[in-house]
């Protein structure tokens, strides 16, 4: 069917929608009767009527057609072009041909296969539109509307309308975003109305008034909170921004919520619609109290500046952005020497020596904006390392000279190179341990020693790799506690030590921490060929202490009785000539008691002092606490003596009688050799390491010279005569003895006339003998 049949067919359905019209009101519509002489009359006139109708509606359509803004297309059956309007649409632009098959010879670059979604709605006589299809560089809404013939398929360029949206849409986000970032920001931030009303803020603003936002919004304008001597500031600040529609940066203060007032800095911007009409005011407000602040530290600053710039001890050099001088230094530091004038340039007038092309990397770093540093250059009889720091303005200009760093690191260098010369040539085994265990560093007898080559042994193997099973804990103690010490504590240990292949060799190690590091040099002596005869003497003097102790207990028990037996005697010539002595034989006679008496408690001190060895009391755990209270419960020497005993003690594994004798002793010294109206003894204890406890007594009494610490605890040693101090000068020697039998150590802090403190360390468990 043609588009003129088309029409035909439209004109006469519209007719007959007509006739049916007229029909209704009674004019039209019946038959025509028989003895009617006007029905053919009729006829003729409606054959006219409806040529002239269907002449019109042609003319309407081709109109509506051609000019019709919408891009329409006509397609047949077969989704050949039939018509379109792209020619008037598109003048110059591309257009189908009649007969082009659609979105195939015509149109065929949108992203989905157009042409089957055409045949699909022709098929099915059902239109479908397509909101967006992208088609180039445009979207396109596309709507197919098949009919009897084919389909008509429309499409509205939407580009302007899609990038509209986008735009939209971005504008939304960014505006989100500027509200969380208004609001999170740290500079106070507020809102307000032409009429002087608060609209909203943010958490800064929140935080300069002392207000919380809940409290502000009971607040109605900004003039609520501003002090009355500021309103006419505001006021003007206002009106000029109505009339010059920009913004105005002013002063004023608010009024906290605490009464305080802040200076602030307001700077106030407007908004207008676009009729100009004023909507809000919005203001960006700083704290003068900071720019003050910053102004003060910008003044410190300055003064630092100048006293770092005189004072400084680099030489230092400003210039400016033409590489002139404008200050230094080097007039306080060099007086005398050859110093940069004001105005020199730099490089060239001055210092030019030290190359032609310093000039240009100077002006090279100023227009960069990077620092750089020069290495070492010689200028004159000095070394110097120069840098070049633009700002701003300029560059400084500082040169360190180097001179002696650089003979020091030569100096270094070689020592560096003696030291691992001798290390390596040594004839002992050297070796480093990390940190943790691992040896960093050898020498050859070390890999001659081990029997492992430097390649496996440096920053691979550990060092409890060489020590028998049974030795590794108490290595690993040893170099615990040395690293707690901070390196304080060196010394020796023995361990068994085993190598490549298995052997196990007796060695000394003397190991110490490396200073200002975490690591540790320790160097082994085999003493596995001296370990027979070591033992074999160890034994024959164990022999020779037995036999002495014996002797001198012996002797200490045998010299008992002629003592006694003098004693009686010199009682006997008392009695039978006590009413012919004189003074003078009296005075004899006291003297011989006194004597006889001073040496029979020496022989029982050192009756007392040789049992201590040959003791075999088992080991027991003591509660230290308890233990302190009956021994101090027992003495009657402390009556009128404050004595202070710490609380929470430990208990320790130990030979209760020789720490009966260590504390005895101690106490009595220190009620004994004390002449204060009000005597004290304290105490105490802290834990020293994870193996021992310190313990101590501390006392107020007549103290000890620096020069006696270490001769009071040797035999019978007296500091003061027999009438000022009663005593054989016995007791810190029997100390001693019974803390080394323990395992353990003593020393002494006094000064004479502030009181003495003994400190006695023990081990927290004694080693049972087999």
């Amino acid at each position: 069917m043609t588009d003129k049949d088309k029409t035909k067919d439209q004109l006469i359905e519209e007719l007959n929608g007509l006739r049916n019209r007229l029909t209704e009101l009674g004019g039209a519509g019946e038959e025509p009767r028989e003895d009617d002489a006007h029905a053919e009359s009729r006829e003729i006139d409606l054959e006219k009527l409806t040529k002239q109708k269907q002449s019109a509606l042609e003319e309407r359509y081709r109109a509506l057609f051609e000019n019709n803004p919408i891009e329409t297309i006509i397609v047949d059956h077969e989704t050949k072009v039939t018509g379109s309007n792209l020619a008037k649409g598109r003048p110059g632009g591309r257009v189908p041909n009649i007969g082009d098959v659609m979105y195939k010879d015509y149109a065929g670059k949108h992203e989905i296969d157009m042409h089957k979604e055409l045949v699909k709605c022709i098929n099915s006589g059902v239109s479908k539109e397509f909101p967006k299809q992208k088609y180039g560089g445009k979207f396109l809404q596309i709507r197919i509307s098949p009919f009897s013939e084919g389909a008509i398929i429309t499409s509205i360029d939407i580009t302007d309308r899609v990038l509209a949206e986008n735009s939209m849409r971005k504008s939304q986000r960014q505006t989100r975003v500027l509200a969380h970032a208004l609001e999170s920001c740290s500079q106070p931030f507020a809102v307000g109305y032409p009429d002087g009303r608060i609209m909203t803020y943010n958490t800064a603003y929140c935080k300069l008034t002392g207000y919380s936002k809940e409290e502000l919004s009971e607040v109605k304008r900004f003039k609520d909170i501003t002090p009355e001597e500021w309103h006419e500031v505001m006021t003007k600040a206002e009106e000029k921004i109505r009339q010059t529609k920009q913004p105005q940066r002013f002063e004023k203060e608010y009024i906290r919520k605490d009464g305080s007032r802040v200076p602030v800095e307001v700077w106030e911007h407007p908004i207008f619609d676009s009729k100009g009409n004023l909507q809000h005011f919005y203001s960006f407000i700083i704290d003068i109290n900071d720019r003050k602040l910053a102004e003060e530290a910008l003044r410190k600053s300055e003064a630092r500046y100048h006293a770092l710039l005189g004072d400084n001890p680099i030489e230092t050099i400003l210039v400016d952005q033409e590489a002139r001088v404008i200050d230094s230094n080097l007039s306080k530091i060099s007086p005398g020497g050859t110093v940069p004038n004001i105005g020199d340039v730099m490089f060239k007038d001055y210092a030019g020596k030290l190359g032609v092309g310093m000039h240009t990397e100077l002006i090279e770093c100023m227009k960069s904006g990077a620092s750089k540093e020069f290495p070492e250059k010689k200028y004159g009889n000095r070394f110097l390392r120069v840098k070049i720091s633009p700002f701003s303005g300029g560059a400084i200009i500082t040169s360190v000279d180097t001179t002696e760093l650089k003979l020091l690191n030569e100096t270094l260098k070689e020592s560096r190179e003696e030291y691992l010369k001798i290390f390596e040539n040594a004839a002992t085994a050297i070796v480093i341990v990390e940190e943790d265990m691992t040896l960093s560093m050898v020498n050859k007898e070390f890999e001659k020693f081990s029997g492992y080559s430097r390649q496996d042994l440096e920053g691979k193997m550990k060092w409890t790799e060489f020590v028998v099973e049974q030795d590794v804990e108490t290595v690993k103690r040893y170099y615990a506690r040395i690293r707690q010490r901070k390196g304080e504590m060196r010394g020796e240990y023995e361990f068994c030590f085993i190598d490549k292949t298995g052997n196990e060799k007796n060695v000394i190690n003397n190991v110490g921490m490396i200073s200002g590091t975490k690591r540790c040099i320790a160097s082994l002596l085999d003493i596995s060929s001296h370990k027979h005869e070591l033992e074999l003497r160890v034994v024959e003097l164990r022999q020779a202490h037995d036999e002495l102790s014996q002797y001198s207990h012996i002797l200490s028990y045998d010299l008992r009785a002629p003592l006694r037996a003098i004693r009686n005697y010199a009682e006997f010539l008392r009695e039978d000539l006590e009413e012919t002595l004189n003074e003078d034989q009296k005075l004899y006679l006291d003297g011989l008691d006194r004597a006889v008496r001073e040496a029979g408690e020496m022989v029982q001190d050192l009756l007392e002092f040789s049992r201590i060895e040959g003791q075999g009391v088992p080991i027991e755990k003591v509660h230290m606490g308890d233990f302190l209270r009956e021994l101090i419960d027992s003495l009657q020497v402390l009556s009128g003596v404050n004595v202070v005993i710490g609380n929470d003690w430990p208990a320790i594994e130990v030979q209760p009688s020789l720490l009966y004798e260590i504390f005895y002793r101690l106490i009595d010294n220190a009620v004994k050799f004390n002449k204060s109206p009000r005597k004290l003894i304290e105490i105490g204890w802290r834990a020293a390491d994870e193996d021992s406890y310190e313990l101590y007594v501390r006392d107020n009494g007549v103290g000890i010279k620096p020069r006696y610490k270490e001769k009071i605890f040797g035999l019978f040693e007296r500091l003061h005569t027999f009438e000022e101090y009663q005593g054989t000068g016995i007791g810190l020697a029997v100390v001693k003895k019974c803390t080394d039998k323990l395992g353990g150590s003593i020393r002494l802090e006094s000064e004479p006339g502030e009181g003495s403190t003994f400190f006695v360390t023990l081990p927290r468990a004694q080693e049972k003998s087999e």
